[in-house]
């Protein structure tokens, strides 16, 4: 069942009281969610990613955010190797971080999009490849709670990418209605905080939202 936009909460109509209902919130991103999470690259009296979750009402925040992955892809640096954003959320789960309270904020796209335009460049003619690792992400967290946001960043536009990131925002567009509990958000910059008490929350769907259970933290 899909919620139409005449039936979503919006933020700014809500009680001052009310939170988005995720107990815990776990970040997976690449790098365009480093900065979000490092006071020193943030705008001066900007607060962090972690703030904003737990202003929106989360107890906890997990974070798991390196290098220049893709949702499906990950790579080889520094004679590590470093897990895709897939592997990382079958580990999380694995090891049983999640549970019916937790939301998911899955930060990638931009690469898979830049490296379907590489193939393409090459040759290679990767069809449905953007649209089949959005899926096997959320087949991955079926039943939970997802903001998906997708960067567009100055360094992205410099290299000519703006474009394969586009196509990845309407490839996360086209598959929220089929997803009700998807929210895909577009953000600009590499080191803006996620929309978490901002953009998503106008457009979130009311099981996002709850009077807050807590006075503290």
């Amino acid at each position: 069942m899909t919620t139409s936009a005449s039936d979503k909460a919006t933020w700014k109509d809500q009680p001052s009281d009310v939170k988005m209902s995720c107990e815990k919130v776990i970040h997976v991103g690449d790098s365009t969610s480093i900065g979000m999470f490092d006071v020193n690259q943030l705008h001066e009296g900007s607060v962090t990613a972690i703030d904003r979750y737990l202003d929106a009402g989360a107890a906890e925040v997990d974070t798991s955010v390196f290098g220049a992955r893709a949702t499906n892809q990950g790579f080889n640096g520094n004679g590590e190797n470093y897990a895709s954003a897939i592997e990382s959320v079958q580990q999380l789960l694995a090891q049983g971080a999640a549970d019916d309270d937790t939301c998911w904020g899955i930060a990638t796209g931009v690469n898979d999009a830049v490296n379907a335009d590489a193939a393409r460049s090459y040759g290679y003619a990767p069809t449905g490849e953007l649209e089949a690792n959005i899926r096997k992400m959320l087949d991955l967290l079926e039943g939970y709670r997802v903001m998906w946001p997708t960067a567009a960043t100055q360094c992205c536009v410099a290299q000519g990418c703006e474009g394969a990131s586009r196509r990845s925002c309407l490839r996360l567009d086209k598959r929220g209605p089929r997803q009700p509990r998807l929210i895909p958000r577009r953000r600009q910059g590499r080191t803006t905080p996620p929309p978490a008490t901002t953009s998503a929350a106008s457009t979130s769907q009311p099981h996002w939202l709850t009077r807050s259970r807590r006075t503290s933290r």
